[in-house]
């Protein structure tokens, strides 16, 4: 008997996977864009209007339109809203990002990141199941991790783990062992890769700019500008480094991680969209630090400003633009969100 074929998605099911509504002044309003408004960050549906271009927000748009929050089109503005953390723009007819559809990432890490997530993972379970000198593999440099990754002993002390892994998580055998270890390194990988491409150029920006007080002059206005900068890359690299911490934390028992593979992976992919959103908006600045001369130069006050402007409203501790009470939709928000 043939096999059945596996069933097709309902109209429904696709619909709800891209950028459409059932109301139809939608289908009205000519080239609509959902965007973050550069004013206040707020998800907005931006619609040309003569030769100028008119700016509304979500909630003021559920409002006007009486859209219920539990409807198809009011859980779709919910989604639209959390897609502008993934994406800058949304048109009618595009597909939401994967991110809000199931959890999965829209890029992907190297082949080095990848690599060396499986390699932690390895070592750490190796390590832990050892007992008697525990390592954190989680935790230490990237070439240390390698570097013991590619001891000819490793391979044997992993299949060796494995199995120890299968007996203690009640699993048939090894290979179902190493199969929750592949789907483990597949979320860390990412995490990996944003250690490299934000957390380490942080870092790097945050020892330039100490760098510039040993030629700093005696001009107070500037160097004022300089400490501000200083201390709010500072501030920023300890809530950047806090989400590697959380990671690291619920990962360093590799075989806990492994009982609980799907609250584990919830936790990852939470942390990893925020510091792939952070990355998305840190990107500008971190370019054009890339380029600039090494020291003092022209461009140095200008690019302080810049970054300046940058950190101030999301790092400094008063955060007295912050909106104090978002309205709720459908157990999400469609008020303001971080623009980064």
């Amino acid at each position: 008997m043939p096999a059945k074929p596996p069933p097709q998605p309902s109209r429904a099911d696709a619909a709800s996977n891209r950028c459409t509504f059932e109301h139809p002044l939608f289908s009205k309003l000519g080239e609509v864009a959902f965007c973050l408004a550069e004013t206040d960050g707020m998800p907005s549906l931006v619609m040309p209007l003569g030769r100028s271009k008119a700016v509304l927000p979500l909630r003021s748009l559920q409002a006007e339109l009486g859209i219920d929050s539990a409807s198809a089109d009011g859980r779709m503005l919910v989604r639209i809203a959390r897609s502008l953390d993934f994406v800058t723009c949304l048109r009618l007819g595009d597909p939401l990002p994967v991110e809000v559809l199931d959890g999965t990432a829209g890029w992907q890490p190297s082949a080095r990141c990848r690599r060396l997530a499986a390699s932690r993972l390895q070592l750490q379970l190796i390590s832990q199941l050892e007992g008697d000198t525990f390592a954190d593999w989680i935790k230490a440099e990237s070439q240390a991790v390698l570097a013991a990754a590619a001891d000819p002993g490793m391979r044997l002390g992993l299949q060796a783990a494995l199995i120890g892994a299968a007996a203690r998580l009640g699993l048939p055998d090894a290979a179902a062992a190493a199969k929750l270890m592949e789907e483990a390194a597949h979320e860390l990988g990412f995490v990996e890769a944003l250690r490299d491409s934000l957390l380490r150029r942080v870092l790097c920006l945050n020892e330039r700019e100490r760098s510039l007080t040993a030629g700093m002059t005696q001009n107070l206005s500037r160097s004022e500008l300089l400490s501000r900068v200083i201390r709010l890359t500072s501030i920023a690299l300890e809530r950047i480094n806090a989400r590697f911490a959380a990671v690291e934390g619920q990962t360093e028992f590799v075989l806990e991680a492994l009982q609980a593979l799907d609250a584990w992976r919830a936790l990852v992919r939470l942390h990893r969209d925020w510091l792939h959103c952070s990355l998305r908006g840190w990107e500008p600045i971190l370019a054009a630090w890339d380029v600039a001369k090494p020291g003092w130069s022209e461009g140095t006050w200008p690019l302080l400003s810049r970054t300046y402007r940058f950190l101030a409203p999301r790092f400094m501790p008063m955060q007295e633009w912050q909106t104090t009470a978002r309205p709720k939709l459908h157990g999400d928000d469609l008020g303001p969100r971080m623009v980064w």
